[in-house]
């Protein structure tokens, strides 16, 4: 009279798979992977290096006001050396 859920046996409920617990951190892992390559790659533009080979990272948000104005001063007219005739001309003409 009484009907059960299981028609099979009893007690003993069917297989539903594993728990996708596992596949969740694998992509949570592959996808802070990707962000840390794709950080890297990006953050090799701001790379600068200084004379003794060290580096460090200048955002260019991270100047100041003066640095950029001297920066775009230098780019927009070098600067010329001196030669020493010129300097000659000068001092044997005064």
């Amino acid at each position: 009279m009484f009907r059960t859920r299981n028609n099979g046996t009893r007690g003993y409920t069917g297989y539903r798979g594993r728990s996708g617990g596992a596949g969740k951190w694998l992509i949570l892992l592959l996808v802070l992977l990707i962000l840390a390559g794709a950080a890297f790659l990006i953050i090799q533009r701001y790379r600068v290096y200084r004379a003794d080979g060290s580096s460090y990272i200048e955002m260019p948000w991270a100047r100041s006001a003066n640095e950029t104005q001297t920066a775009a001063a230098d780019t927009a007219a070098p600067q010329t050396e001196t030669s020493e005739g010129t300097d000659a001309v000068q001092e044997g003409g005064a």
